[in-house]
């Protein structure tokens, strides 16, 4: 039995509704807030006995603030839990507590359940959660209520813009210019899906890198030699730095990559010319995962093929490199979350 539970079933204080299952969630995302001092921010005061179980449980550090439209809610204020009197849905509530308070460690949505009420507050105060935070919206099943404002698949529920926050954490990947990088993909480490809960993990998030160490069994791809040519670089292996530029020259068979008439990608190597897209395709990308993907742009001023290749990705043109002594140059990288009628608790 989790200690949220076991408060819930010797509850001393004020009441609490909540579904059974939430609390082994809150358990999971919470535990390590404990006897810290945060501050959580809770849509939804009803009696204001979940807000008495956050004192509890996250101990004397904790600040509590409760937010619910009913003013009658004004009277549960408390040593160490605060009341604020406003409208879920009114955007300039939201402003307000961002002024009042700043940043929260914590911010749950018990509040309206409405569709717009929890995108509002989605959209208004996730931004306002710290790094390293939790944004936990709750009861998500009125997304399927038709009196509710949702529906089986129906846009503009919650439910469905939840789904579109799996796209945006994925942007870093995108391949059409409308895909771009947002607060989401920046900030949104880890989004929990449970039945009627989503909990959004909040922290720092840079592009992902890949990475490749030790020795090929097989004939591997220019992509794999480049990243063991990283690898050697971090780790201040001279040799191998040259051995995974060689390889990479060596696979990619091009003695220069030049972009042709209308989009084809002309290849020259080994003093044959020769049209082939796919091939160039492959070891632009392989430029592109090298100088954005993992995250080491500088390594090609740095390692033996510097005097090979420039790598100019720009949009769809994928490479092109000067006849005379060719040096290096930077990839670039383009891209872009940021009421209360039925009480929770």
């Amino acid at each position: 039995m989790s200690d949220l539970f076991r408060y819930f079933d010797n509850n001393p204080g004020r009441l609490i509704h909540k579904w059974v299952h939430y609390f082994g969630i809150y358990e999971r995302h919470f535990s390590a807030f404990r006897n810290r001092p945060i501050r959580l921010l809770e849509f939804g005061v009803f009696n204001g006995g979940s807000l008495q179980m956050w004192k509890h449980y996250f101990g004397p550090q904790a600040q509590i603030i409760g937010v619910d439209i009913d003013p009658r809610c004004a009277e549960l204020i408390e040593p160490g839990i605060e009341i604020v009197i406003g409208d879920q849905e009114d955007r300039a509530t939201h402003a307000g507590l961002r002024d009042r308070y700043g940043e929260f460690d914590i911010v749950i949505d018990d509040g309206g359940h409405r569709m717009r009420q929890q995108l509002v507050t989605l959209q208004e105060m996730y931004p306002a959660v710290k790094p390293g935070g939790i944004y936990l919206a709750e009861d998500l099943h009125t997304s399927y209520f038709p009196e509710w404002g949702g529906g089986l698949r129906q846009p503009g529920t919650f439910i469905e813009t939840a789904k579109l926050l799996i796209d945006q954490m994925h942007a870093w990947h995108a391949r059409v210019p409308e895909h771009q990088a947002d607060l989401v993909t920046s900030t949104a480490f880890g989004l929990h899906f449970y039945e009627s809960i989503l909990v959004i993990e909040k922290n720092i998030i840079r592009p992902p890198s890949q990475a490749a160490s030790g020795e090929p069994v097989f004939p591997v791809g220019v992509l794999e030699y480049l990243l063991l040519a990283a690898h050697a670089q971090r780790i201040g292996d001279r040799a191998a730095v040259q051995r995974g530029a060689r390889d990479a020259r060596a696979t990619a068979g091009l003695g220069q990559l030049l972009t042709g008439g209308e989009g084809e990608i002309k290849v020259a190597g080994k003093g044959r010319d020769r049209t082939d897209r796919q091939r160039a395709r492959l070891v632009a990308d392989a430029w592109r995962d090298l100088a954005v993907i993992a995250g080491v742009e500088n390594l090609a001023r740095r390692i033996e093929f510097r005097r090979r290749y420039r790598p100019l990705l720009d949009g769809d043109a994928v490479c092109r490199q000067q006849r005379d002594h060719p040096r290096a140059g930077n990839a670039r990288q383009e891209g872009a979350v940021g009421h209360r009628r039925h009480h929770g608790a």
